[in-house]
């Protein structure tokens, strides 16, 4: 998953990791400085993953 601000990738979500990753500078400026809300966002990306997974389930 990727985030965009104005068609720019700002955050990449890499599901074999399970991580996000900072795209832009002021982007990696938040993660440092709001490390609680970095982790939130990132734990809603992992949800968000988990969810999908079990809709593909659902689906087959």
């Amino acid at each position: 998953a990727v985030g965009l601000v104005d068609e720019v990738e700002v955050v990449h979500y890499d599901s074999d990791t399970w991580g996000a990753e900072p795209r832009q500078d002021w982007v990696i400026r938040l993660r440092e400085d709001l490390p609680w809300y970095w982790n939130w966002q990132t734990g809603l990306a992992m949800n968000a993953q988990w969810e999908f997974k079990g809709y593909i389930e659902i689906a087959k």
